[in-house]
């Protein structure tokens, strides 16, 4: 298991520029790369910020390297920052492929998380939960009311999935199948009909449910292999969809597990600028105005084998807003780039004042843009065998 690793404290490293107004702190130096470490620097800057006037900025650097934490609870706990006072924090790395959090949070901890929170920005860093978080097989036998799945070496078994799932989800929640091209394995493709940019939900290729899996044996009659066989349950509503899943065809698993890239709920002015998820993706910002995701990443680890993951994620990618909310404005996205992820790359809820631009979303497992009853401006995005759907609050179905 991978632990965390703790830097010896130095001579505090606190240096002042007055012309920009700007306190830096090395957090290696004064505080070390840990969980506890990095609780305190925020804490740290809490203090700092009470009281500061416009334009006061707090910089918590973080220099360039792997940083291994094994998470027992939140990394980054926010509640309050900014609340008192005029100043900004910033979480800067050395760069998105330079500074890196490799994360063991057991799939049930969100990485960042506050409430009443103002004024944040990280910027050049990447997120990783190392762990696998989807699976993936090829059909080996299909029932009345089941799947069985040969999952592919190297992923993860499916009960191990499922045992990782956060008590925000009820039992059952984001579990669905869809099916793949895996004919360039360091490339699988979702399957589509590409009948259009902007319609959902996509008929070639629903999504199919299941509801619970145990491990399948096969006859004694069948010929001996060394095969990693699972049942997929399928909830009857979805049973005509069976008759798609023809033996060795190639097929994703997602189980949402809850651990959230970020969660905040109220506050203002968040930004992500040039951060790279891998892992996880999904994120919620809840009564939030003035939102910026610039130049930030999603993408797939490491193939095993020479096996591409079909999924990069087992959700989404960031949620802004919410339909059981009022309004909130001006949320950005620009050079967004996200690759297959579990559920929408990007998904608006009750957003006025929205800039969806220059974003690039391929193969996600849901839509690639989401906008549910928000306005605003969406051009030059691409986007590749998903659909930008631009829908009512009313009419979404959970997925």
């Amino acid at each position: 298991m991978i632990t965390s690793i703790t830097f010896a404290f130095c001579c505090t490293m606190l240096a002042r520029t007055e012309a920009e107004n700007i306190t830096k702190i090395d957090v290696e130096t004064k505080f070390g790369i840990s969980q506890n470490g990095i609780a305190q620097a925020i804490n740290h800057s809490k203090t700092l910020l009470a009281g500061s006037a416009r334009g006061f900025i707090v910089e918590l650097y973080f220099k360039q390297g792997e940083y291994h934490i094994n998470m027992s609870d939140v990394l980054m706990r926010m509640d309050d920052v900014g609340a008192t006072g005029q100043g900004s924090l910033l979480f800067q790395g050395a760069g998105m492929y330079s500074t890196i959090f490799i994360l063991n949070t057991n799939n049930i901890y969100n990485v960042i998380d506050g409430r009443n929170t103002y004024r944040v920005t990280w910027r050049d860093m990447t997120f990783d939960r190392y762990a696998l978080t989807t699976t993936q097989g090829s059909v080996y036998h299909t029932g009345p009311d089941y799947i069985v799945l040969s999952i592919q070496d190297g992923f993860p078994n499916p009960n191990d999935l499922n045992n990782s799932k956060s008590s925000r989800l009820r039992p059952g929640q984001g579990q669905w199948l869809r099916r793949y091209n895996n004919t360039d394995p360091l490339h699988p493709e979702i399957i589509t009909d590409n009948r259009s940019n902007h319609i959902w939900p996509e008929l070639a290729n629903l999504q199919v449910e299941f509801a619970n899996v145990t491990r399948f044996i096969p006859e004694l009659s069948q010929p001996k292999q060394n095969l990693n066989l699972w049942r997929f349950n399928i909830p009857t509503h979805f049973l005509p969809l069976l008759q798609d899943y023809t033996k060795n065809q190639q097929v994703g698993v997602k189980y949402k597990h809850g651990g959230q890239a970020f969660n905040v709920n109220s506050g203002d002015s968040i930004t992500f600028e040039r951060i790279r998820w891998r892992g996880h993706s999904r994120g919620d910002l809840r009564k939030v105005n003035n939102v910026k995701f610039l130049s930030c990443v999603v993408e797939k680890h490491d193939p095993i084998d020479g096996v591409a993951s079909f999924l990069a994620t087992p959700g989404g990618g960031p949620q802004i807003g919410n339909c059981q909310d009022e309004y909130v404005y001006n949320v950005t996205f620009y050079n967004h780039s996200s690759d297959s992820t579990g559920d929408d790359s990007i998904a608006l809820f009750n957003v006025k004042g929205a800039n969806v631009s220059n974003n690039y979303i391929k193969d996600s497992f849901c839509r690639g843009i989401l906008l549910a009853s928000s306005i605003g401006v969406t051009q030059e995005n691409t986007l590749i065998r998903c659909p930008l759907w631009n829908t009512t609050c009313d009419l979404l179905t959970e997925h």
